[in-house]
C-alpha cells in the first residue's frame, strides 16, 4: 500500500473530491484526519468507512478560514494520530454574481475559504512536516477557474489563481526539507457542490459539450491525488496536473467546461447564451458587452487584400482579418458585401472605395464616408 504508515489531513472532507480522497487515502494505508466544517453527519459516514478499511479516523470541525482553528486543528492531527506527513487542501467557498452587484460579505467569504484556507492549511501542515524532518507531501486542489475568467466568478477567480502561485512558490521553499507541493485542477466534477449553481439538466447539457461526454468523478480525482501524494511520483513538485475533462485553451493546457456550450453560459449568466472570444489564453464573453454584436475585426488601415490568409484562400475565398480589439463603435458588414469588398479592392488596386458597399453604416457620423476612407482610420467590424 502506498501510505502504510503515514498519516493524511483532508480539509472539506464530509463531501465531493475531499470525501474521495480521503477513503482512498485509507484505501491506500493511512490514518487520515477529517476536517468538516458542516454536514455533520456525511461526515461521520466518512469516518465509518475510513475505519472500516481498518485505518483510524480523527473528525476535525473547524472553519478553515479561522487561523487558529486551523493550526489547532494539525497539532489535534499530530497528537491522536502521532504524526503528519500528507495534506490535502481542498476546502473552498464560492458565490456567483457580477463584481459590480457583489455582496461583499460573500466576496470575503470566497477569498477567505478559498485563499486564506488553503494558506493556513498548508503553512501549519508543512511546519509540522518540517519538525518531523522526514519529509512529506502536499495537494492544492485548486480549479480551472485560476486561469479561465469566468465571469460572475471574481472572488473565486482571484482566490484560485492566487492559491496556484502559492503552491508554487511553496514547492520551492519546502523543497529543502523533502517536502513536495503540487496543484491538481480538477475540471467539471460531479460533486455535490455543481448543485448549487446549476440544475441536473444543465449539467447533463454542459457534460456532453466535454472531451470524454461526461463529467468527472470525485473518485477518479481523488486517485490522482493519491498518485501525486504518494512516493510514485517523488520526483514530482510544483507539479500542475489537468485533468482531461476539461476543455483546452489556447496553449493546449486544460481549462474547466466547454466555455462555447450554450446551455452552460446561460446557466452560468441567467441571460440568452453570448458569443465568447478567446483574447491571447482567455476566453472573454460578450456577456460583459451585450450591446455589442458578435463580429470578426479587422486591423484599421489595411487594404482587403492585406488581411491575413489561412487556408481558404487557395480554394478562392477572402482571407481571413486579424483579430482586432475589443471596445469603441464599429462600422458593419454584411458578409456578403465584405467579399465583394474584398474582390474590388483585389481587382482594382487603385479603385478608391467610392462605390463599395456599405456607404450608409451604423452611426451617423460615418454615413457620409465611403469604406476605403474609413479603412484609413478606423477598425472595419462584419458581422458573423
Amino acid at each position: 500500500m502506498k501510505f502504510e504508515g503515514r498519516v493524511g489531513l483532508v480539509t472539506g472532507a464530509s463531501r465531493g473530491i475531499g470525501r474521495a480522497t480521503a477513503i482512498a487515502m485509507a484505501r491506500e494505508g493511512a490514518d487520515v484526519g477529517l476536517n468538516y466544517r458542516s454536514h455533520t453527519d456525511e461526515a461521520l459516514e466518512v469516518v465509518e468507512e475510513v475505519e472500516r478499511l481498518g485505518r483510524r479516523a480523527v473528525l476535525l470541525q473547524a472553519d478553515v478560514s479561522d487561523q487558529d482553528a486551523v493550526e489547532a486543528m494539525v497539532a489535534r492531527t499530530t497528537e491522536e494520530l502521532g504524526r503528519l506527513d500528507l495534506f490535502v487542501s481542498n476546502a473552498a467557498y464560492s458565490d456567483r454574481e457580477l463584481m459590480i452587484d457583489a455582496d461583499m460579505d460573500g466576496f470575503r467569504r470566497t477569498i477567505d475559504v478559498s485563499m486564506w484556507g488553503a494558506f493556513y492549511g498548508m503553512r501549519a501542515s508543512a511546519q509540522q512536516m518540517v519538525k518531523q524532518g522526514e519529509g512529506g507531501s502536499i495537494v492544492i486542489v485548486s480549479s480551472p477557474h485560476a486561469v479561465l475568467a469566468i465571469p460572475m466568478s471574481m472572488a473565486y477567480n482571484m482566490a484560485k489563481a492566487a492559491i496556484d502561485h502559492m503552491a508554487r512558490t511553496a514547492s520551492m521553499e519546502l523543497a529543502p526539507h523533502s517536502i513536495r507541493v503540487n496543484i491538481v485542477h480538477p475540471g467539471w466534477i460531479d460533486t455535490p457542490g455543481e448543485r448549487k449553481f446549476f440544475t441536473e439538466e444543465q449539467l447533463e447539457e454542459g457534460a456532453a459539450a466535454l472531451p470524454l461526454k461526461r463529467l468527472g468523478t470525485s473518485e477518479e480525482i481523488a486517485e490522482g491525488i493519491t498518485f501525486i501524494l504518494s512516493d510514485q511520483a517523488s520526483y514530482m513538485t510544483g507539479g500542475h496536473p489537468r485533468p482531461s475533462t476539461a476543455a483546452s485553451d489556447s496553449r493546449g493546457g486544460r481549462i474547466g467546461p466547454k466555455a462555447s456550450s450554450k446551455r452552460h453560459r446561460e446557466a452560468l449568466f441567467d441571460t440568452p447564451a453570448p458569443a465568447v472570444r478567446r483574447i491571447g489564453s482567455a476566453a472573454v464573453s460578450a456577456a460583459l458587452f451585450p450591446h455589442r454584436p458578435k463580429t470578426q475585426r479587422f486591423r484599421p488601415g489595411a487594404r482587403p487584400d492585406e488581411w491575413r490568409c489561412d487556408s481558404k484562400c487557395s480554394s478562392g475565398r477572402p482571407p481571413v482579418p486579424p483579430a482586432g480589439g475589443l471596445f469603441g463603435r464599429r462600422p458593419h458588414l454584411q458578409e456578403e458585401q465584405y467579399q465583394e469588398m474584398w474582390q474590388r479592392a483585389k481587382d482594382d488596386p487603385e479603385d478608391s472605395g467610392a462605390n463599395w458597399p456599405g456607404r450608409t453604416w451604423i452611426g451617423s457620423s460615418l454615413s457620409s464616408r465611403s469604406p476605403r476612407e474609413h479603412a484609413d482610420t478606423k477598425w472595419f467590424t462584419a458581422a458573423s
